[in-house]
C-alpha cells in the first residue's frame, strides 16, 4: 500500500539519518503516528500547518508498506471529510518501519518566507543559511570545481534537505540556477545513487525562453559549461533572468549541423557587469574596462556605434595583434590584443587569441582566464572550449579536459582534424593531436565528418541522419541529435525507432513531456517495439552480457511503463549482479502492476533475504505459498521457513529451483563460467607503470561485482587513476569487450592500448619493450601479431589458455 506523511524539516532530518528507510520514534507527548492515504491530505497539512510552524517547511513523503502488516490497522476518516489516515500507536512505530518497502521518497516541499534551511556545522557551508549555501556552491562550481564536488560529499545532509528549497527559490539568475541544480543532481547521483534527491518540481514543466538559438543550443547540449557569469554584487542572491516561454521546434537543414546554421552575428548575448575576466591580465598587459551592466556584449564584430573610429581602432589592434602572434612576437601581440579587448569587450576571438598568446609564454593562469571569459560571452565558441581543454590536459587535469574536448568536438567535429591542416591566419590557435588519441571522442567525430559529406551529396537519406544523430549523442550534443532525428522523420515519418531515440535525447535535456510524446508515438506505430526490447534484454542476459541486458530492458520500460515483464526481467539481472535494492524495486513494480504474480513475490523474497531483511522475505515467501502450485518451489520455501521458525541456520542457499517459467519473464540463468584470465591479472604483471597511469575506457561490456562502478566512469568519459583501475578490475569477473588506454602522468600520448576481443582475449599495443618481454615471460602463450605502427608493438593474449 502506498501511504503519505507530511513532515517538517526536523523530522526529515531524522528520516535522512535512517537512510530514508524509517520514521523517527514518537515523542512522549505524541502517542499516535499518523500516516495518511491521500496525497492531497498530506499536501494540505504540509502547506497549511508545517509551513507556518517550527522551521517553516513542510515536506510530503511517500512510502510503501506491506499489505499484510497495514491491514491490521483500521482506517480513520478525519472530521467527516474524504481524508483517511491510519493510527499507529507510538510503541509500534519501530515495527511499522520494518514493514516499509524500499525507500521513503520526498514528493513535494513547501516553505515559509523566513525559511533558513538546514545549517551545517562544518566545512565550506558551515553556518550559512540555505540561500548562502547555494551561492557558495555556485561560486565553487564555477571557479573551484573540485571543492564543489567535495562539499556535496561532506555536507550531503544539507544538500539533500535544502535542494527542494533551491529548486523553488527565485534566485536572480535562473540560467545559472538551473545549471548548478543540474550539476548538484549529477554529482549526487555519482556519490549517493541509492537515495534520490527530492525533486518536487517536475522538470518537464519548466519553460525555456529561446531568445538566442545559439545560447539555447549550448545550454541544452552541455549543462556543465560556465555560460552564465556569477554575480559580483555584495548580496547573496543571483542575477534575475526569468524564463517564461516554451522553445519553438528545432528545424534541421539537410547537410549542415544545427550549430553552424545560425548566423554568428545574429543575436547578442547579455553580458553582466564582468570584471572577472580581465583581472587575469596583470601588470604587463593593458587593463580592460568593465562593461556596462545594461550593454549587450558584442559577438565577433561590434555593431555600429556613434564613434565609428573606435570600431576601426579595434579592428586595427586585433589585426596587428594577430600578425605579431603569428610571427612569434607574443609579448607585443598581448599588448595589442589587450587593447583590442579593452575597446571591444565582446570580441570573443580577440579574447581567445589573447589566451593563446599567454599560453605560448607559459602564463597558463592568464590563458585560462581569457578562455573562460570568452566562453561566458559565447558559451558555444568551440575553439575556446578546445584550447581550454588543451591547457587543462597539459596540467594533468585529464577529467575536466575530456569534458571540454567532448563539448568542443560535439559543437564542431572538424576540430578533431584541425591539427593536420595549415594554421589559420585570422586568429591565434592552439590545435593539438591530443584529442585524436581520446578514442571515445575521435570515433564519433570522424564519423560525423564523413556523414556530413555524404549528406551534402545526398540529403534525402534518413539512415544517414539517424546515424549522425547517434554520433552527436555520444558527444553529448543532444540538441543536434534531436535535429537530425527530426530530419530523419521528415523523410521517413513512420520510423518507430527514431521516435524512441529522439525521446531519449529529449529526456537527456530535461524535456520529459516531449520525451513521453515520442515514446507514445513509437508504440503507436510499432506496438511490439517494447516486446522486442524485452526479448533482446533476455537474450543478452542469457549470454552473460548484463549491462546490455539492463539497457535493453530499461528501454522497454521507457516505451511501455505498465508492462510488468520488463521490470521482472530487469530485476532478475540486478539480482545476479548483486544489486538487491534495485532488484527489490523492480519486483515491487511487478507486484504493483500485477498483484497476482507469484514469481515476483518469490524473487523479491530472495532479494530481501540477501539483504538481511528476513521479515520482508518471510512475508514474500508466505505470499508466494498462498498463490503457487509449483511443488518443487513450495518445498524449498517451506523448508526454509521451517528452519527459520526453529532458529536454525539456512544451509540450502539454493535459488536454482525457482517457480515455473512464464512468458517473456523467464529468470535469466545465474550460472557463470569459472573466472578466466582478465584485466586484473594483466595489470598486476605490468606493475608500477599501470598504477601510476591514468586510464580511459570506451565501449566496455563486462560483468562482476564492480562492473557498475566501471560503467559509471566509462559513461561519463571520466579518467580512472591507476590505483582505482586496479581495484575496480579486481572485481570484474570477465571483460567481454572494450578499449582501455593508459597515459603516463602529464603525457599527451598513450603508452599502451588494450582491446578486449569478444571475450576471447586481449589485443595489446605497447611502446615499452621491457614490459613487452615481461608480459611474454609471464604469459608464454601470448602471441606477437601485426597491426601496430611504430613505436608500438602488438600482441594478443588469449584468455582460455590462462584458466
Amino acid at each position: 500500500m502506498i501511504l503519505y506523511r507530511p513532515v517538517g524539516l526536523q523530522e526529515l532530518e531524522l528520516i535522512y539519518d535512517s537512510g530514508m528507510t524509517a520514521f523517527p520514534a514518537r515523542l512522549p507527548q505524541q502517542p499516535i503516528f499518523y500516516p495518511v492515504l491521500q496525497l492531497e491530505y498530506a499536501r494540505q497539512v504540509a502547506s497549511d500547518w508545517n509551513v507556518k510552524n517550527g522551521q517553516l517547511a513542510g515536506y510530503v513523503t511517500q512510502f510503501k508498506v506491506e499489505d499484510d502488516f497495514i491491514d491490521q490497522f483500521e482506517e480513520h476518516t478525519v472530521g467527516g471529510s474524504q481524508y483517511q489516515e491510519f493510527w499507529i500507536p507510538a510503541e509500534e512505530v519501530e515495527e511499522f518501519n520494518r514493514h516499509i518497502v524500499g525507500h521513503i521518497k520526498v514528493l513535494e516541499a513547501h516553505f515559509g518566507g523566513a525559511f533558513q534551511g538546514f545549517i551545517p556545522e562544518k566545512f565550506g557551508l558551515q553556518g550559512k543559511n540555505a540561500v548562502d549555501q547555494f551561492t557558495q556552491l555556485a561560486n565553487s562550481y564555477l571557479y573551484k570545481r573540485m571543492e564543489f564536488y567535495l562539499e556535496i560529499k561532506r555536507n550531503h545532509k544539507a544538500v539533500f534537505l535544502n535542494y527542494p528549497f533551491w529548486q523553488t527559490y527565485n534566485f536572480k539568475n535562473s540560467g545559472l540556477k538551473e545549471k548548478i541544480l543540474q550539476a548538484i543532481k549529477e554529482a549526487w547521483l555519482t556519490s549517493f545513487p541509492k537515495i534520490p534527491l527530492p525533486l518536487p518540481v517536475q522538470e518537464d514543466t519548466l519553460p525555456i525562453k529561446q531568445t538566442d538559438a545559439r545560447a539555447y543550443a549550448q545550454r541544452l547540449a552541455d549543462p556543465v559549461d560556465e555560460d552564465i557569469m556569477p554575480e559580483e554584487d555584495t548580496d547573496s542572491y543571483l542575477v534575475v533572468n526569468p524564463v517564461d516561454e516554451e522553445p519553438p521546434p528545432i528545424k534541421q537543414t539537410y547537410s549542415r549541423p544545427l550549430v553552424d546554421s545560425v548566423d554568428e552575428d545574429s543575436t547578442p548575448v547579455e553580458q553582466i557587469n564582468s570584471h572577472t575576466l580581465i583581472s587575469s591580465v596583470h601588470e604587463d598587459a593593458a587593463p580592460v574596462e568593465d562593461t556596462d551592466a545594461d550593454a549587450p556584449a558584442q559577438h565577433f564584430v561590434s555593431p555600429l556605434r556613434e564613434d565609428g573610429t573606435r570600431i576601426n581602432q579595434t579592428s586595427s589592434r586585433f589585426s596587428q595583434g594577430i600578425q605579431l602572434g603569428l610571427s612569434g612576437k607574443y609579448h607585443e601581440a598581448i599588448a595589442e590584443l589587450s587593447k583590442a579587448v579593452e575597446q571591444d569587450p565582446g570580441h570573443v576571438v580577440a579574447r581567445t587569441s589573447l589566451g593563446v598568446a599567454f599560453r605560448r609564454l607559459g602564463e597558463d593562469d592568464r590563458a585560462l582566464s581569457c578562455y573562460e571569459a570568452a566562453l561566458r560571452i559565447d558559451p558555444i565558441y568551440a575553439e575556446a572550449h578546445y584550447f581550454r581543454a588543451n591547457l587543462l590536459y597539459s596540467q594533468g587535469n585529464v577529467r575536466e579536459a575530456i569534458t571540454g574536448y567532448t563539448v568542443a568536438i560535439g559543437l564542431q567535429p572538424e576540430l578533431i582534424v584541425t591539427h593536420q591542416e595549415p594554421a589559420p591566419q585570422d586568429r591565434l590557435t592552439d590545435y593539438s593531436p591530443a584529442p585524436a588519441e581520446m578514442y571515445s571522442i575521435a570515433r564519433p567525430a570522424h564519423r560525423i565528418l564523413a556523414l556530413n559529406k555524404a549528406l551534402e551529396a545526398n540529403p534525402r537519406q534518413a539512415d544517414l541522419f539517424k546515424e549522425r544523430a547517434a554520433a552527436y549523442e555520444r558527444l553529448r550534443n543532444y540538441v543536434q541529435a534531436i535535429a537530425d532525428y527530426s530530419s530523419s522523420l521528415e523523410i521517413e515519418p513512420h520510423d518507430a525507432n527514431v521516435f524512441h531515440l529522439r525521446g531519449i535525447a529529449y529526456e537527456q535535456i530535461g524535456q520529459l513531456s516531449r520525451a513521453q510524446e515520442d515514446y507514445q508515438r513509437a508504440i503507436a506505430i510499432h506496438p511490439q517495439l517494447a516486446d522486442e526490447y524485452i526479448n533482446r534484454g533476455v537474450t543478452f542476459g542469457q549470454m552473460g552480457q548484463f549491462r546490455q541486458s539492463i539497457d535493453s530492458l530499461t528501454e522497454a520500460i521507457r516505451l511501455a511503463p505498465r508492462n510488468p515483464d520488463s521490470y521482472f526481467n530487469r530485476g532478475t539481472v540486478y539480482l545476479q549482479q548483486g544489486d538487491f535494492e534495485k532488484a527489490i524495486d523492480d519486483f515491487s513494480n511487478v507486484v504493483r502492476l500485477s498483484p497476482r504474480d507469484e514469481t515476483a513475490y518469490y524473487w523479491r523474497g530472495i532479494s530481501n533475504e540477501e539483504t538481511g531483511r528476513r521479515g520482508e522475505a518471510i512475508a514474500d515467501y508466505r505470499q508466494f505459498l498462498a498463490m503457487s502450485q509449483d511443488a518443487k518451489a513450495r518445498k524449498e520455501i517451506e523448508k526454509k521457513l521451517k528452519q527459520w521458525n526453529a532458529g536454525k541456520p539456512d544451509r540450502t542457499r539454493s535459488h536454482s529451483t525457482g517457480p515455473n517459467d512464464r512468458h517473456k519473464a523467464t529468470p535469466i540463468d545465474s550460472e557463470q563460467p569459472d573466472r578466466n584470465l582478465d584485466l586484473y591479472d594483466f595489470l598486476t604483471v605490468v606493475g608500477r607503470r599501470a598504477l601510476n597511469s591514468t586510464w580511459l575506457g570506451s565501449g566496455v561490456n563486462c560483468y562482476g561485482e564492480s562492473a557498475e562502478e566501471l560503467f559509471s566512469f566509462i559513461e561519463q568519459d571520466q579518467p580512472i587513476e591507476g590505483q582505482d583501475f586496479l581495484r575496480i578490475t579486481s572485481g570484474i569477473q570477465q571483460t567481454v569487450e572494450g578499449d582501455f588506454t593508459g597515459f603516463d602522468s602529464g603525457s599527451t600520448s598513450h603508452w599502451i592500448f588494450i582491446r578486449a576481443w569478444n571475450g576471447n582475449g586481449f589485443y595489446i599495443e605497447i611502446n615499452d619493450p621491457k614490459l613487452k618481454e615481461r608480459l611474454k615471460t609471464q604469459f608464454p602463450w601470448m602471441e606477437e601479431v601485426e597491426g601496430a605502427s611504430p613505436p608500438y608493438e602488438s600482441l594478443f593474449l588469449p584468455v582460455e589458455a590462462g584458466r
